[in-house]
């Protein structure tokens, strides 16, 4: 379909976001080294939450949950978030962030190859854009 005004201001939205919660990552970092930022930011809060689910619903249910593949999936989700704060750590917070959104064109990339996803026209522009969007950043 067409793009609408509310669209456009939902990505723009979601776009002051992704800047908002980059630039409190590269501050927070400023405090900690990023395997502390990291312990305090996810590892105690997850923590709080699973007393919490355990508390409600029962320690029993909580780890009929805890699957294999969700401990792998968490795995992969709290070490991509790490290497996102040691690049923090280290680099300026624009180039990072735009790194950091080339998920984008590979998840459209493996939609399609790995997946056998159809990859509509729609999607190969956005993933343009968005690259588009971080060559600008790179080149300043």
């Amino acid at each position: 379909g067409r793009a609408r005004g509310s669209d456009l201001a939902v990505a723009a939205f979601i776009a002051a976001l992704i800047c908002a919660y980059t630039v409190i990552d590269k501050a927070g970092l400023g405090h900690a080294d990023p395997l502390t930022y990291l312990v305090l930011v996810v590892g105690l809060p997850a923590l709080a939450y699973a007393a919490i689910l355990a508390r409600r619903r029962g320690a029993k249910s909580l780890r009929r949950a805890v699957t294999p593949t969700v401990v792998v999936g968490g795995i992969f989700v709290v070490g991509a978030y790490g290497l996102v704060l040691a690049a923090l750590a280290i680099a300026p917070a624009a180039p990072v962030a735009a790194l950091r959104e080339t998920s984008v064109v590979i998840a459209t990339a493996m939609a399609g190859l790995v997946l056998g996803e159809r990859v509509t026209r729609v999607r190969l522009v956005g993933a343009a854009i968005v690259a588009t969007g971080i060559a600008l950043v790179v080149v300043g």
